[in-house]
């Protein structure tokens, strides 16, 4: 059996993606997620990241959505990430940070003070639906 590089494997997983979109990829808290919901934001993610110097992404360990597709568009733009739990001491934070070469910060919930001012931060969050309209079966996206 011929063994895979990263390359291939995250070929493979893009490719089940694009065939199997309507079905679930994730269940966060009773909330099931498409694989067409995580590509897309981490495809968005993946396109935000090609004009970012450096190679080193920063994420936050938080048990949601977006930082699977978080890990996933950082995978997909060729950088590397570094995980940082929101529990570790701050001090711990910021000398894996200066360490690792951080130079952004991808955070979902309410992490993006952990680690120091000099490292940019971008909340990362899913597009919502509102609905605006009189019927809830004609969405209005925002």
């Amino acid at each position: 059996m011929e063994k895979k590089n990263d390359a291939d494997m995250l070929a493979a997983i893009v490719q089940a993606s694009n065939r199997y979109a309507m079905r679930p990829a994730l269940v966060l808290d009773d909330r099931t997620y498409t694989y067409q919901e995580l590509f897309g934001l981490a495809g968005s993610i993946c396109e935000m990241l090609g004009n970012l110097h450096g190679d080193t992404v920063g994420i936050a360990a938080e048990n949601r959505m977006e930082t699977y597709a978080s890990i996933l568009g950082v995978l997909l733009s060729g950088k590397t990430y570094v995980m940082l739990h929101p529990d570790y001491p701050a001090e711990r934070n910021a000398r894996i940070a200066r360490q690792s070469g951080i130079g952004l910060w991808l955070y979902s919930g309410e992490n993006g003070h952990m680690l120091p001012a000099n490292i940019r931060a971008i909340r990362v969050s899913l597009p919502c639906l509102l609905y605006t309209s009189p019927s809830p079966r004609d969405p209005k996206t925002s």
